[in-house]
């Protein structure tokens, strides 16, 4: 009968012994797999991070600012033509209306790089300066009208030539200011435009614009292949566990009864426990329990630990869009290239 028993937790244990070995391989295996895995996207993660803002101040180097100022700069003359020839003589901004600046902004040939509420913001400065130029010129030549009226009732007039010389004093004063118009504009006065050099700063920063366009796909691919921390699944944490509670159970208990001497008797009491643990066979399978243990905890902290910063796939995410790694993509339509 005692026989019986040894054999049964012989049995029982080198059965149990050899499911930890076979499962505990294969998970140990699959934990490896995964940190191989883990270590390559994350490496990418950082590798994708480094080049975006790579990507980012290569955009940010073409002065589109500058570009904007010249490319725009012939419009806003034009819109000093527009003004003399659609409002001559206007003094008031209420004549120019909001739906005027509007067409005339569609009609024109603006850099597509500008925001529109700029380029307004830039013909209502231009619109206001000619008005204010306007009532200037009118009052200086109501002022020069008076001073005419004044002349001709003096000595000199008549001495002069009278009307002929009044004449041809206000064909002198209109020759001269009718050649000489103010061009008007927030920023400092453009004499020449290098239009080799404006081209330039826009090819590059569509150049730079399909280098992040590219750069997006592949933050996009990253970024689906890490969703949900594949190499740390849930799975593989309940396998770990279940492989522990089985050498407990199914190995290191059962070899606690041998050698049998009697039918063995359950017991979970302090006194009982303490016998079995402060034995030269408890000693080592205390040992044995706790060197297992510990080589479980530590695949399971490795295994837990292979998830990646919330943080820096935030930072990815706003990344598979290309128009975010410069203000100046935004103007730019994915049908043009």
């Amino acid at each position: 009968m005692i026989a019986d028993w040894n054999w049964f937790f012989s049995s029982l244990s080198q059965s149990a012994a050899a499911i930890v070995g076979i499962f505990g391989a294969f998970i140990i295996t699959k934990i490896f797999s995964n940190q191989t895995a883990f270590s390559e996207k994350t490496a990418k993660l950082n590798n994708y991070l480094i080049e975006a803002k790579k990507i980012a101040d290569d955009a940010k180097s073409y002065n589109m600012e500058w570009h904007n100022k010249h490319y725009n700069d012939g419009e806003y003359r034009k819109f000093h033509d527009f003004l003399d020839e659609h409002f001559p003589a206007n003094e008031s901004m209420e004549k120019i209306t909001n739906q005027i600046l509007e067409d005339f902004i569609d009609k024109s040939d603006f850099s597509r790089y500008s925001e529109k509420e700029e380029i307004k913001k830039e013909l209502i400065y231009i619109a206001s300066k000619v008005c204010e130029t306007n009532v200037t010129a009118r009052e200086e030549q109501e002022a020069s009208d008076r001073a005419d009226e004044i002349f001709k009732d003096t000595p000199i007039f008549k001495l002069l030539g009278g009307s002929e010389t009044l004449s041809a004093m206000r064909n002198y004063n209109a020759f001269a200011n009718g050649n000489s118009r103010s061009l008007y504009s927030t920023y400092d006065p453009i004499y020449k435009t290098n239009w080799d050099e404006v081209t330039k700063e826009r090819e590059g920063l569509e150049r730079s614009y399909l280098v992040a366009k590219h750069h997006a796909r592949l933050v996009a691919d990253l970024l689906q292949s890490t969703e949900g921390n594949p190499e740390s699944p849930r799975q593989l944490s309940t396998a770990l566990a279940l492989v522990l509670c089985i050498f407990f159970i199914g190995v290191i208990y059962p070899l606690s009864f041998m050698p049998a001497t009697h039918a063995p008797e359950i017991s979970f009491t302090l006194e009982t426990v303490l016998l079995h643990i402060l034995s030269f066979k408890g000693a080592l399978l205390s040992v044995i329990s706790t060197a297992f243990t510990v080589i479980v905890l530590i695949f399971y902290r490795t295994h837990s630990g292979m998830k990646y910063p919330p943080k820096k796939l935030d930072e990815l995410t706003k990344l598979k869009n290309a128009k975010s790694y410069c203000t100046y993509f935004k103007y730019i339509k994915d049908d043009d290239f």
